[in-house]
């Protein structure tokens, strides 16, 4: 049956729905800019020209990033100081800043283990490796949390009575879980704008333990796959 709708009706209708998107879109880009604001006072002038810059342009969205991080190369752990996981993809083979169009906000990390890692080093990382968080503002201190608060893995450990570390063929393996993702405060996420070069993630030996130079268990590579999730506000 026909809505008996006249030209002034749909007008309106149409108007109401503007004015419904607007007020969305504008409370959400509100409350966009107040946790920047929060987390980034030393690019406070940043911020509010990139919001004008952006203008009805303005894309929001959800934000997933994965980055991965070689800890172990042959059987050494790499250099923490002088490598570090960046929120945001690299360019042209090297550490490049933050893309200059977008600005990002993590609100979780989750740390991943490749599945194939050994028993021992898995422990000997949970147990003695800390994750420090370099934050956007230099001024803010960095955070220094145990890595066992954002990391998941499953690992097989073999169950064959060989000690050899091998999966044999009809016996069942035992399988070791981890999963954790860390939470950052809501009102001081981990915000990237545009041409960051300093927020990343740092790997430190616990001060109660002694400094490792080659992983317990392991005798080639480890990978570990940062995910960085939250929200991105783009041209």
């Amino acid at each position: 049956m026909p809505l008996g709708l006249t030209a002034a009706d749909r007008d309106r209708i149409t108007k109401d729905a503007v004015n419904k998107q607007t007020e969305v879109l504008g409370a959400k880009m509100g409350r966009l800019v107040q946790r920047l604001a929060l987390s980034r006072p030393d690019r406070k002038e940043d911020i509010a020209s990139f919001v004008a810059k952006l203008g009805d342009n303005a894309v929001y969205e959800s934000y997933t990033l994965q980055r991965a991080f070689t800890m172990v190369t042959a059987t050494a752990y790499v250099s923490f100081t002088a490598n570090k996981i960046y929120p945001w993809v690299k360019g042209n083979g090297a550490t490049s800043p933050a893309p200059a169009g977008e600005v990002a906000i993590f609100d979780r990390i989750t740390l991943v283990a490749q599945h194939d890692i050994k028993a021992a080093t898995l422990a000997e990382l949970l147990e003695e490796l800390d994750v420090i968080i370099h934050w956007g503002s230099k001024a803010r201190r960095d955070t220094r949390i145990p890595f066992s608060s954002m990391c998941q893995s499953w690992i097989e450990e073999a169950n064959a009575g060989n000690n050899s570390g091998t999966l044999v063929a009809g016996n069942r393996p035992r399988h070791l879980r981890t999963g954790r993702a860390y939470e950052l405060d809501l009102d001081h996420p981990l915000v990237v704008m545009p041409q960051d070069t300093h927020p990343s993630l740092e790997f430190a030996w616990n001060e109660d333990y002694n400094a490792n130079t080659a992983p317990a268990g392991s005798d080639a590579s480890l990978v570990l796959n940062a995910i960085f999730e939250g929200e991105r506000l783009a041209a």
